[in-house]
């Protein structure tokens, strides 16, 4: 018989314990597995958090760049406007 020990409270699994129904080597592979999900799901959240800076990051630079490069078109073309104004004469 397989009794699922994920999300067993400690009283229930007191009482499986003492029934025989679950043997200290289950419940301690099942709290083992629990706790190596809770830690794989705690990574991968970091990893995730990590990513998204990472794309924040990446986007104030890229932003940054793109300011940079308006500021030099806008300059470019007021450098071309006295030109164009002579021109149109």
């Amino acid at each position: 018989m397989t009794i699922s020990t994920l999300g067993l409270s400690a009283e229930r699994a007191a009482a499986l314990l003492d029934a025989r129904e679950l043997s200290c080597e289950e419940l301690a592979a099942a709290y083992l597995e629990l706790s190596r999900k809770s830690v794989e799901a705690f990574e991968n959240a970091k990893m995730r958090g990590r990513f998204l800076e990472d794309l924040e990051e990446e986007n104030a630079r890229l932003q940054k760049e793109l300011t940079a490069r308006e500021d030099e078109i806008d300059e470019l073309q007021l450098q071309l406007l006295p030109e164009k104004k002579g021109w149109l004469k």
